[in-house]
């Protein structure tokens, strides 16, 4: 899995035992509505169909059961979905970062899909999104967790 560790680059984890010197990662904290950096106290390894995606050159693997922040364009609402439902043109799929703060809809295309993947993934809290890397400054943000009850009544200008 990727993530953005606290210098702001991006960091690929592919194994639960290679030593990493990464102490802290970007999330998206809803308690606070913002991001923060977060400690690295463990990373979790798990086997589970996934879907590559493709954005601007880059391809990479998301777990299906995982969970993406998306928006409505009409209403600027922002929820979760299964990932495994990006299929669905209802919603779009954002990015934003640290310097770059202003919205970005990506254009995100599915180009593959495996039974089984096995992925490698930073612990995070049920109020927390992982900051996931989709160009050298701008990330999307995914989660184990269905955080709609956190999201109700919240628009992109909440957090962003």
């Amino acid at each position: 899995m990727l993530i953005f560790d606290e210098n702001t680059k991006p960091v690929i984890f592919d194994s639960i035992y290679t030593p990493t010197n990464v102490n802290y990662f970007w999330v998206l904290d809803l308690n606070i509505m913002d991001v923060t950096l977060t400690p690295l106290y463990a990373l979790e390894e798990i086997t589970c169909p996934a879907i590559r995606l493709e954005y601007n050159g880059l391809k990479f693997y998301l777990p299906t059961i995982y969970y993406i922040l998306v928006f409505s364009e009409e209403t600027s609402q922002v929820d979760t979905i299964n990932i495994s439902e990006l299929t669905n043109n209802s919603f779009s799929v954002f990015s934003y970062g640290l310097n770059e703060t202003t919205i970005t809809k990506l254009n995100i295309k599915i180009i593959d899909y495996q039974q089984e993947y096995k992925f490698i993934i930073p612990l995070l809290d049920k109020t927390q999104l992982l900051c996931h890397p989709v160009t050298p400054d701008r990330w999307i943000n995914i989660s184990s967790f269905d955080q709609y009850k956190l999201l109700v009544n919240k628009v992109i200008g909440d957090f962003i």
